[in-house]
């Protein structure tokens, strides 16, 4: 029999009192998702449950992202439309004229407050960093407070959003 109990169990030793926590969490990996520790690690830290949760759920990830690009799509549509741009004018790597800054702030407002975006997912459509996504959703919000015009603005867009919305449902479902 050997000294160690645990050893002879087939366990590792534990650390001495004086050893790091880092110790532990080095010999035995905790999963990025349930964060338990198993031996058995697949890629980006996930355990073999995790792992193939993540696969099983994928057509239904795949399904819903499908479904908010095209909502997406959509909203850089209306938007385009209601402020006479292209998009390449929209989602390009410098300012532009004020009615391009003006439009794309204001399609990032949209994305972010109605659609549920986060700022770094709008940042990659709109060719900005997250921090100027947050600062045109702050300084929408703040002129949508003081100024009607830009409140009646946003409304409007809002309004068209869900008209094309409706309609584009209505004819891939064949209701309308």
């Amino acid at each position: 029999m050997s000294a160690n109990p645990n050893r002879a169990m087939g366990r590792p030793a534990p650390p001495c009192p004086g050893a790091s926590a880092a110790w532990s969490s080095a010999r035995h990996p905790r999963c990025a998702r349930c964060q338990t520790t198993e031996r058995r690690h697949f890629s980006r830290g996930l355990c073999y449950a995790c792992y193939v949760q993540q696969w099983e759920l994928r057509p239904v990830r795949q399904a819903a992202d499908d479904r908010l690009s095209d909502l997406v799509d959509r909203v850089i549509g209306v938007v385009c439309s209601y402020y006479d741009l292209h998009r390449r004018q929209l989602i390009q790597c410098t300012r532009g004229t004020p009615e391009e800054a003006q439009a794309r702030q204001v399609l990032c407002y949209l994305l972010v407050e109605d659609l549920g975006l986060g700022l770094t997912a709008v940042g990659r459509l709109v060719a900005r960093d997250h921090s100027s996504v947050a600062h045109a959703v702050d300084a929408v919000r703040l002129l949508i407070d003081t100024r009607k015009r830009w409140a009646v603005q946003v409304e409007d867009l809002r309004e068209e959003i869900v008209r094309v919305h409706w309609e584009t449902i209505g004819t891939v479902e064949g209701c309308g």
